[in-house]
């Protein structure tokens, strides 16, 4: 290979490299991000939505039409962002691929890092579906729990 190929391959695995740690800091926001969206929103519906009478009895200040789809924006923004996870892990695999090629050309195939983890299992992409999955677990649980409350609850009557 000449030196011209050869500085351009080495120039794309570089590019290409950056682009996965972009890409893969863009999956990790993405989860952090759902886990905050969906605390903040629990969070706001918890504290507006739900009131005590004088009697200690739970009451609604909202009415219950909006309290049924509030309950759903965190489930609903936790699949969206999974969905978004998916295609980038998708596009970072497809460059991995790449890489891979890049790294038995440009250098010893024995040295390169995609060959070493192809024998191994995938244990990043499996840790993190099991933890989106338990999150949307979770905010489904709580979803389904807050809707039921929300069905059952009297309306909060102003006190004189």
């Amino acid at each position: 290979m000449d030196q011209a190929k050869h500085d351009f391959g080495v120039e794309s695995y570089k590019q290409i490299r950056a682009e996965v740690a972009v890409l893969l800091a863009r999956i990790e926001n993405l989860f952090r991000y759902s886990l905050l969206a969906s605390s903040a929103v629990f969070a706001w519906v918890l504290t507006q939505a739900f009131s005590v009478t004088d009697k200690g009895a739970i009451c609604l200040k909202l009415p219950t039409e909006a309290l049924a789809v509030a309950w759903w924006i965190p489930p609903a923004f936790i699949v969206l962002s999974g969905v978004i996870t998916l295609a980038t892990h998708i596009r970072v695999m497809q460059m991995s691929g790449f890489l891979a090629k890049c790294e038995t050309a440009l250098g010893h195939a024995n040295l390169s890092w995609e060959a070493y983890l192809k024998p191994k299992p995938p244990m990043f992409a499996t840790m993190t579906v099991i933890a989106w999955v338990l999150m949307l677990s979770t905010a489904g649980y709580s979803a389904c729990v807050g809707a039921s409350l929300s069905k059952s609850a009297p309306y909060c009557t102003a006190s004189k």
